[in-house]
């Protein structure tokens, strides 16, 4: 398939970053690992800040989209049916987040990594992109919280609490679980803490 120098270099950053950080990243690096003249980056981007932006805009929509298919997965799956059994379909769910994430970390870790720098105030980089309303987190949020929505509307059950509040804290949760998982890979730890995350949101659901 055919791709344009622009989708080239980005698609070359993304991979260095996603690999070695955001301050690994020069434009002879990713001009380089594109197949591409470094003198010509120019032509395609005014700087290396607006490549960078467009770099992290594309991991943020990885990440978005990894949390999207896989809840979505999780009800289509079930057959969407209704009165099916909303405990088993949020920890199935919660569950096959949290092994996609760990999995498949990188997009999460640089849109991690790009806040923090935003917020330091380091640079201008991906500032207007990760700090804009909604933000990355309020976005994945909410795809946790229509996942809630639509196993309540299955189920035949309703939220005790807004649904965001509870999808905000068990995204966050299940987030700082992975991140530790990265770096201690103890799988049986790690599911015991997920486990206790879903007991925790489960804690706020009622029959209708």
């Amino acid at each position: 398939m055919n791709t344009t120098p622009e989708e080239r270099l980005t698609r070359a950053a993304l991979e260095l970053a996603e690999e070695h950080g955001l301050d690994f990243l020069t434009v002879r690096r990713i001009a380089t690992h594109a197949g591409i003249n470094p003198g010509s980056v120019y032509y395609y981007f005014s700087s290396k800040v607006e490549l960078i932006d467009t770099v992290v805009a594309a991991a943020a929509t990885n990440y978005l989209y990894q949390i999207r298919s896989t809840l979505g997965a999780t009800i289509s799956h079930s057959g969407n049916s209704e009165n099916l059994d909303g405990d088993f379909l949020i920890y199935k769910g919660l569950h096959f987040l949290g092994y996609s994430l760990r999995c498949q970390p990188n997009h999460q870790l640089l849109v991690e990594e790009s806040v923090r720098r935003s917020l330091r105030m380091e640079s201008k980089i991906s500032r207007s992109i990760l700090l804009c309303r909604p933000t990355v987190g309020e976005l994945a949020q909410n795809e946790v919280a229509n996942f809630l929505k639509r196993v309540a509307d299955l189920s035949n059950i309703s939220w005790r609490r807004p649904v965001n509040t509870i999808a905000r804290t068990a995204l966050a949760s299940v987030e700082a679980t992975i991140r530790r998982w990265h770096g201690d890979s103890d799988t049986a730890a790690a599911i015991y803490v997920l486990d206790e995350i879903i007991d925790y949101v489960l804690a706020d659901s009622q029959p209708n």
